[in-house]
């Protein structure tokens, strides 16, 4: 294990506590946000009357000069101010935002770090063994990319890096972003989303002398070992059903084969079907990496806008936990290679 990662978790935080950070929180972005309106209306409304005080004889002139004194007349000269005013209020508006958001932050952190050191991080401790979690820290972008199971993208972030045991089996898990970049015509960037949701790393009671991959649909980045000794290609396995949930790859087919027993396939084909069959798998060495790309950002603290229901957010953590029990327990990587 890596002795940078550690636990935030207090013994003596409480539900209490998490939910008085969070009630912190909406009062400081409520008081702010009020402060911040009303002196943002006075001074906003001071300008529009300075404005309009100080230009009434061009107003005027306007008007004669477009020589219509109707009230369409009258809006066609004044249009353009409403539209300016308009624009003044969108741009308050965004301030106002930013003004809020910066200051609650400091709340914000204090409620999140709270919510994951209560809900996520007592857990942790009560289903796994050897924990280390961080919630800053997240998955090195480098293990994907030697892998080759998904482009790493222009833009990538990770957290939530959980190290541990289950029944003696090694996992790493962490939350994985990816986003690619787009530039238009015009030269603005903006960025669409490649994969976000967890990447997971597990010990697997067998060491494999070549690489095999599943994809649930892109081809490898990646099909070139590290010494360009050896080549991932696409083979065929036994199963109909298996070949349409996944394309796979392998370096050595025979190898792939005695590791794809039809019982492995079947559980690994139920594991992908049970998340939209957007999960990939690549074995290699001792590994096994198995990315899902769900869209969901694990262990996240809600909106601290609403109470929050203590069963009902307990029940929901651990049901993320459960994913690593169940892969432990569903593939049988506790299994000793004699059995």
């Amino acid at each position: 294990m890596n002795s940078g990662f550690f636990l935030m978790y207090n013994k003596n935080m409480n539900f209490a506590d998490v939910e008085g950070l969070r009630q912190a929180c909406l009062t400081k972005r409520n008081k702010v946000r009020k402060k911040t309106v009303m002196i943002t209306l006075s001074a906003y409304f001071v300008l529009v009357v300075l404005a309009i005080f100080s230009n009434r004889e061009l107003l005027a002139n306007s008007i004669n000069v477009v020589g219509d004194t109707s009230p369409s007349g009258v809006m066609l000269v004044v249009m353009p101010i409403i539209f300016m005013l308009v624009i003044s209020i969108v741009n308050l508006v965004v301030i106002i935002s930013v003004v809020v958001s910066l200051s609650v932050r400091k709340n914000y952190e204090k409620y999140k770090k709270a919510y994951k050191a209560y809900f996520v991080e007592e857990q942790l401790g009560r289903y796994f063994t050897d924990i280390k979690y961080d919630h800053t820290a997240g998955l090195d972008r480098e293990i994907l990319r030697r892998t080759g199971m998904v482009y790493t993208g222009d833009r990538y972030s990770s957290n939530d890096l959980t190290i541990g045991r289950y029944k003696n089996v090694g996992f790493t898990q962490a939350d994985v972003h990816i986003e690619r970049a787009h530039t238009d015509k015009n030269g603005n960037k903006s960025y669409s989303t490649v994969f976000l949701g967890r990447y997971m790393v597990f010990e697997f009671p067998k060491r494999f002398s070549s690489r095999l991959m599943l994809s649930h649909s892109n081809s490898p980045t990646r099909k070139k070992s590290e010494d360009n000794s050896r080549t991932l290609t696409m083979i065929k396995t036994e199963s109909v059903d298996f070949d349409k949930t996944f394309v796979t790859y392998a370096e050595d087919g025979m190898e792939a084969l005695y590791i794809l027993t039809p019982d492995f396939m079947e559980r690994v084909q139920k594991l992908s079907q049970e998340h939209n069959n957007q999960v990939s798998f690549y074995f290699y060495d001792n590994m096994m990496i198995i990315g899902v790309n769900d869209g969901n950002d694990i262990f996240e603290a809600p909106s601290f806008e609403h109470p929050i229901d203590e069963k009902t957010e307990m029940q929901r953590v651990n049901g993320e936990m459960a994913l690593i029990i169940n892969i432990i327990d569903g593939l049988k990587l506790d299994r000793k290679i004699h059995e």
